[in-house]
């Protein structure tokens, strides 16, 4: 009873985190379109990556090695507890666009008035509701670790070393772990700033485009990678030979496996093809001429290029990760630090080379050796089992025939008609939706099997397999 309760707290304040950051990703989205047609590129490009870097780094070096070494299971989590984190997010952005409206000449000071607000009332309401939870529950026997308001903050426990050795430890060792995390995720900004590869305006426009083409990559491609790791998860034992699986259940993920790596590959395959022809009047309607002059759409074809090598990426990694022994997860993470000196170093120089577009191309080479790792393995993985999911995943025919012709049709219509009138623009949309209709039809009718395995196994069954499916992968754990 004590572990359902715990599962069913960290299930829910799962939920309520989920919902959250996506509550604030597309607030963010709409208020930085409202916002980049009242700033100078600068502007954007002081904000977005020198101040961004320098609180997130400062963030990172105060609490993330600490907060996640002193986390503990708490089973009655609710909505009050991730409510903090979003008022204070909500009161930054509405004050920003404010101040931004009232005094656009003050600049960068609004933003920064904007951020010490919100970190105020961060800490405000942490207090408060500390400060009601523990009096209102100071005389109940309960296993909240705080008993008043004093033990909020650090003290000395008498018979006991001012610093624990083990958590000090174990703080530490996840400081290095998240380290990489920090590097890999804030890489291309720290390049920016200590090697000053590009100019203020295009780091600010970067940025901006960035988090414009990284939408698909978050809200499509995120969950299916986290999906297909738990059902990988639960259909494979890992560390345990294809040999000595339960082989009803290799043959399910292995055509899995090959279903959603064409199902990825689809997916952006079309956002390249329609993204390109696109991505002009995207950020022409999005943000203005702040970003459809210049380099920004350029950027934004590579991003959708970017997106469709990430969806490769993680659904070959949720499959790896899910059957790799210990030690070889060990040694990835040691390969992990290759591959972060590599996208550095070639983000120095493919930006002294292209520009801004260079961070792209180095985004695209670490995936590419990642990738490259996951094909290796599935394939060594597969050998002796004579299954073939990789080839699988190849497309048809028809539809590479039909993307092409509609990336042709697209991309002329986009030449002519897009730096038109509002008219011709309109056209340019139309002549897209026919298009996309049309692959799509076309990836109905010559992809069959893939579509039918699809309703099959995610349509009738609510947690991703059929009743049948879900019985041997209970036999297999049984046995």
């Amino acid at each position: 009873m004590e572990h359902s309760n715990i599962v069913k707290g960290a299930a829910k304040a799962a939920s309520y985190n989920m919902l959250l950051q996506f509550g604030l990703r597309i607030t963010t989205f709409v208020l930085n379109g409202f916002i980049l047609r009242y700033v100078a590129q600068e502007t954007l490009g002081i904000v977005n990556v020198r101040l961004t870097l320098l609180y997130s780094t400062t963030l990172f070096l105060a609490k993330e090695a600490f907060e996640r070494a002193c986390l503990s299971k708490i089973v009655d989590r609710d909505w009050r507890q991730v409510v903090f984190l979003g008022i204070s997010q909500g009161i930054k952005c509405i004050l920003t666009v404010v101040l931004v409206l009232l005094v656009p000449e003050w600049g960068i000071i609004n933003f920064s008035i904007a951020q010490v607000t919100s970190s105020i009332v961060y800490v405000l309401l942490y207090h408060g509701y500390f400060i009601h939870y523990i009096s209102r529950n100071s005389k109940r026997d309960d296993d909240f670790p705080l008993k008043s308001v004093r033990s909020i903050y650090p003290c000395k426990i008498e018979g006991k070393p001012c610093i624990d050795a083990h958590m000090a430890s174990l703080t530490l060792s996840f400081f290095k772990q998240s380290f990489l995390k920090q590097t890999l995720t804030e890489g291309e900004k720290y390049v920016m700033t200590f090697f000053h590869v590009l100019s203020f305006g295009d780091q600010g426009i970067y940025d901006v485009i960035n988090n414009l083409g990284s939408l698909a990559a978050r809200f499509i491609f995120l969950p299916i990678e986290e999906n297909s790791y738990l059902l990988f998860s639960q259909l494979l034992v890992r560390g345990v030979p294809p040999a000595e699986q339960n082989q009803d259940s290799l043959h399910l993920a292995a055509k899995i496996l090959g279903v959603l790596l064409k199902v990825v590959t689809l997916i952006g395959v079309i956002i390249v093809v329609f993204g390109y022809s696109n991505a002009f009047l995207a950020l022409h309607i999005y943000g203005g001429s702040i970003l459809s002059s210049g380099t920004g759409p350029t950027l934004l074809r590579w991003l959708c290029f970017y997106v469709l090598v990430i969806a490769l990426n993680g659904t070959s990694e949720a499959f790896v990760f899910a059957a790799m022994r210990k030690d070889e997860v060990d040694r990835y993470n040691h390969k992990m630090l290759l591959f972060s000196g590599v996208f550095l170093l070639s983000s120095w120089i493919f930006t002294q080379l292209v520009g801004s577009v260079g961070f792209i191309w180095a985004n695209c080479l670490n995936m590419a050796a990642r990738i490259a790792h996951s094909i290796y393995f599935i394939e060594r993985y597969f050998e002796s089992s004579g299954l073939t999911p990789l080839r699988q995943a190849v497309i048809s025919v028809p539809v590479v025939l039909s993307l092409l012709v509609s990336f042709i049709i697209t991309a002329t219509s986009e030449h002519f008609l897009c730096s038109q009138s509002v008219v011709f623009q309109l056209i340019h949309v139309v002549i897209t939706a026919a298009c996309l209709l049309a692959v799509l039809a076309i990836v109905y009718v010559s992809e069959h099997n893939m579509v039918s395995f699809m309703k099959e196994q995610f349509l009738k069954g609510k947690t991703g397999w059929t009743t049948e499916d879900k019985n041997t992968s209970n036999s297999k754990k049984h046995s």
